[in-house]
């Protein structure tokens, strides 16, 4: 299935090679399968591959491309790249801060039923900061 292109398999491959279950652990090859599955737009693929390109793992670090990654796959309704991208907002991470957007995907995905603690912090922080990193 993934040889014809389904994402979901494309990105169960990556999920295999990430944690090298049945097959040696590859960060390399888990990054291109799961930028296969982003491609096809999948979200859950988009927000694995935005992690490894974030870090740096299997490839070079893009904090402002895994940010592109993030937005897509929170814009499908991805809980877990809404509260990721809130983060990289909220810290200027290869993006400028945009703290009220950030608070926007927190909220976005509270309400998807993921409650982050660490970002408490932007209901009082200003929309626009005094000072950037």
């Amino acid at each position: 299935a993934a040889a014809k292109g389904d994402a979901d398999s494309l990105y169960a491959l990556g999920v295999l090679y990430k944690t090298g279950r049945g097959v040696p652990k590859d960060e390399r090859e888990a990054a291109e399968w799961f930028r296969r599955g982003a491609e096809l737009d999948f979200a859950p693929a988009m927000v694995e591959f935005a992690v490894l390109q974030f870090n740096g793992v299997g490839m070079p670090r893009d904090r402002a491309a895994a940010a592109q990654w993030f937005r897509k796959a929170a814009a499908k309704g991805n809980a877990v790249a809404q509260n990721r991208l809130a983060h990289i907002l909220a810290e200027g991470l290869g993006v400028e801060v945009n703290l009220a957007e950030a608070r926007e995907w927190r909220d976005k995905s509270r309400e998807a039923g993921l409650n982050d603690p660490s970002l408490d912090y932007l209901s009082s922080a200003p929309a626009k900061p005094t000072a950037v990193k």
